[in-house]
Order: C-alpha cells, then structure tokens, then sequence
C-alpha cells in the first residue's frame, strides 16, 4: 500500500493547547502553502487565501479577540475577555484561513469556490502532518465579526472561515469515532419508471410536490433517511416511501 493513505487515515485534529513548540519558519509556512495550491480549483480563481500571524503580533490579535467577544456579548465581564484573548494566543502558530469569493461568476459558481477553499485546507492540513506537525481549525461566532473583519480589512466579498493552530502534539493523538466507509460510498442506480410513477401518484396523493418527492423519495435508502429533516412532510415522504418501495422496488 502507498504510504500516501496510512498517513491520511492518521490525521487527527488536535486542540491548541496541547500543542508546543516553536513558530513556523518560512520554509513550513511556504511548504503548507504550496501544498494548499495543489487543491481542485475549478477556473483557477484561487478563492483561498492564507494569513500567518507572526508571534509578535500575537498580542494584537488577542485585543482583537476581546473586541470580537465584546462585540457579541456587550455584557462580557473581565474574565471572558481575558479568555477571548487566551484563545489567540494558544497554539505555537496561527494561520487565517480566508475565501475571497467572486460572486456571480459565468462559470464557477460560489458552491464551488467554497470547495476549493476546503480542498485547498484539508490539503493544509496534510502538509501539515507530513512535516511532523499536528493541527485544528478554529472558527466560531468570532470569525464573522466586524472586529476581525476590520481587522483583516476584508471586502464584502471575502470571509474569514477559521483560524488554524499548528504545533507538536504534547501527548498521543485521540482517537475519535469517523464515518464507516459503506455509509459514505453509495451506488447509484436509476428509479424505475413503474416507481417513478408510483412516486408522482404517492405524491399526489399525500399533497407534495412531485418533483421534490422524486428526487427525496427516489433517493437511495440511506439517504431518503434523512428526507425533508423531521417534518411532517419528512415523515409523510418516509412512511410513503418505504410502502412503495415495499410494491415497486427501485
């Protein structure tokens, strides 16, 4: 097996403060970047946009921090001010994870763009590992703040989307529950055109729409499970649909 997966299959997200050791130099913040720039990026309209915060700056992004925690809770006492700006501090490198998007674009639509700024992070995140650091995004409610927007003198058009800690874990990585692989991977197949029809009339009758109602209820098991959320039309979709696949299996 190419050493490319095991390593991928490692990765684990790992919290800023248990992380130490010293900033990034120039050559691993480049080495992420490059590797950032590898990411699927549909027009080359390079959405993503990283931000080092050196170490001297640190302590301004902390004040930062407590104007953005201000900002969302005016009644903030001194403690959770002094807490918003630990969280700035915490983690030996932070790095500004920002998609500049272009709206309106004849070809690449926003959607996207918005993957390419998470390909482009994921693939961070890798590079990461494989110069024998460990990492974690870091978003939150402060991240759409007018304080770091200001701060990071961002258009309209560009968003700060995390920021990510980087450093060497102080102790094991830990180990989290993950998606199984058959609940991720499906197989598509096609809706019989006798279902199909059983679907449109299945429709009809509990009063939904038909086109919403193929494309929910033609779906594959696993995801018709989760059809409309927990509606009443969701529920009224699902008991439709399990009794017509019971008739008509698709």
């Amino acid at each position: 097996m190419n050493a490319l997966l095991p390593a991928l299959l490692s990765r684990r997200s790992v919290g800023p403060r248990h992380l130490t050791g010293p900033d990034l130099t120039e050559g691993e913040l480049l080495s992420l970047a490059e590797a950032a720039a590898a990411a699927p990026d549909h027009g080359m309209l390079g959405p993503l946009q990283l931000i080092h915060i050196p170490a001297r700056h640190r302590g301004a992004l902390a004040e930062v921090f407590a104007q953005a925690a201000l900002e969302a809770d005016p009644m903030a006492d001194a403690a959770a001010l002094q807490a918003a700006r630990d969280r700035a501090m915490a983690g030996p490198a932070l790095i500004a994870v920002l998609a500049r998007l272009t709206p309106d674009h004849p070809v690449v639509p926003v959607e996207e763009q918005w993957v390419a700024v998470g390909a482009g992070l994921q693939n961070l995140l890798l590079a990461a590992l494989s110069l024998g650091l460990d990492a974690k995004p870091l978003s939150g409610r402060r991240v759409k703040s007018q304080a770091l927007r200001q701060a990071f003198r961002l258009p309209d058009t560009t968003h700060l989307v995390a920021f990510v800690a980087l450093g060497r874990a102080v102790d094991d990585r830990r180990e989290r529950p993950r998606r199984k692989p058959g609940d991720l991977m499906q197989s598509w197949s096609p809706v019989k055109e006798a279902s199909a029809r059983n679907i449109a009339a299945l429709a009809d009758k509990l009063k939904l729409d038909p086109a919403k109602a193929l494309s929910c209820c033609g779906a594959a098991p696993a995801a018709a499970t989760d059809c409309c959320g927990g509606s009443k039309v969701g529920t009224r979709h699902r008991k439709g649909r399990k009794l017509l696949l019971r008739r008509h299996p698709a």
